[in-house]
């Protein structure tokens, strides 16, 4: 049936009831309990990626409206799905405005190491992730996270599933919604013949990032 599943009246009713079980359970994350309708999907997607419901549901976040994994669910699956010998390594090089990190890992099929692109400070201002508060607070459990997911997407793109991580999706939204709101008050300064703000003053612009939105820990 071109990979749709096709469910009789008794799956469904079977399904729905699995689904009202689950969202009662208090295992999973409020955005799963308040709507039994996702649940259905994530099971669906459990059922494709070969996870546990349940574990997938948790390691599941929404920014904006959009689905990320956790970094801890992303590295559990990497450990799990047997590509990698032992776990990840980290290696990182300066401090404070010059602090790099790369990830590497021993792959479990050819015994060679494998490393992942440099994450640094500098690439974190250039893209605008650094508006994230945490980058300030925690630069390098922050540069660790990015550093892992670029690993994972170069050599085992099937751990995310598509997926982006929850992080990831965090600073593209803090980083739209800087220069959203920088170029609209730039835009206004000029109507109004006032001087353009200096990046300074657009530093200030930004709303604190929802932490209830993603709260993926900072264990990566």
């Amino acid at each position: 049936m071109n990979g749709i599943m096709v469910r009789s009246a008794e799956q469904i009713a079977s399904l729905k009831a699995e689904c009202e079980r689950i969202a009662r359970s208090g295992l999973v994350p409020d955005h799963f309990q308040k709507n039994p309708a996702s649940i259905a999907v994530a099971i669906d997607m459990a059922r494709a990626l070969g996870e546990e419901p349940v574990l997938l549901m948790r390691g599941i976040y929404f920014v904006s409206g959009r689905a990320g994994f956790s970094a801890e669910f992303m590295l559990t699956r990497l450990r799990r799905m047997g590509v990698i010998k032992g776990t990840v390594h980290y290696e990182s090089a300066g401090n404070g405005d010059t602090l790099s990190m790369r990830a590497w890992v021993v792959d479990a099929e050819t015994s060679e190491r494998l490393n992942g692109p440099t994450v640094s400070m500098e690439m974190a201002k250039a893209e605008g992730w650094t508006k994230n508060t945490k980058y300030k607070s925690m630069p390098e459990v922050m540069l660790r996270k990015r550093a892992v997911t670029f690993l994972v997407r170069d050599h085992y793109p099937d751990v995310l599933g598509g997926f982006h991580t929850s992080d990831e999706l965090e600073d593209v939204r803090v980083s739209t919604v800087v220069t959203a709101k920088a170029g609209s008050d730039r835009l206004l300064a000029e109507l109004n013949g006032d001087p353009t703000p200096t990046p300074a003053e657009d530093e200030t612009m930004l709303d604190e990032p929802d932490e209830s939105a993603s709260e993926s820990g900072c264990g990566a």
